[in-house]
């Protein structure tokens, strides 16, 4: 992290300056647009995308530029980040570079495999998205995912992570909308 970026980020911001001086400190980079899932409140499906995967080099290159500035780089945006067959080497790529990393999982191919490569990364935080408490409510607003496998995903992944002593961050992340407001507080 560069100590001089972030002075002129306070600083622009302490004068109120429209025209921002410094680089990002946390950039959003979406690495895959692939879904195994339809969930009728993504903009996905109302925005069609080809459903591809961010170029290797681009996202190196990227990852090089914004190195010495960029302290956080989120890899989510509207697809499945362990549907991008490089996610566990771009993690690495950014941790070479001194930058955390996080993703969200809708968790459907959060296996015992993948929970094990992820805690075995350099992965700085992890988000699952866990959309109702109920298997009516989560298969409604996660269609194609099972209730019981994302569950039992999740569990298993927080369990591997408490036993390992890991230091990844977990959220567990419902997002509220009419059809599950009612779960909030069981949730």
């Amino acid at each position: 992290m560069s100590a001089r970026n972030r002075w002129k980020l306070l600083w622009s911001y302490l004068r109120r300056r429209p025209d921002v001086r410094a680089l990002p400190v946390e950039y959003i980079v979406e690495t895959t647009a692939k879904c195994n899932i339809y969930c009728p409140m993504c903009p996905r499906e109302t925005h069609p995308q080809p459903k591809e995967d961010m170029n290797e080099h681009v996202f190196r290159l990227l990852v090089d530029q914004c190195a010495g500035t960029a302290e956080h780089m989120m890899l989510i945006g509207l697809g499945e980040p362990l549907l991008d067959p490089r996610i566990f080497d771009r993690i690495a790529w950014c941790e070479k570079h001194g930058i955390s990393t996080l993703i969200s999982t809708n968790g459907t191919l959060l296996d015992e495999k993948a929970a094990r490569r992820l805690l075995d990364s350099p992965l700085s935080h992890i988000t699952l998205s866990f959309d109702g408490f109920s298997r009516e409510t989560f298969e409604y607003y996660r269609k194609g995912a099972k209730f019981e496998r994302v569950r039992d995903n999740f569990v298993r992944f927080c369990r591997m992570k408490h036993e390992r002593g890991a230091r990844l961050t977990i959220t567990v992340q419902m997002v509220r909308m009419d059809g599950n407001r009612h779960e909030e507080e069981a949730f």
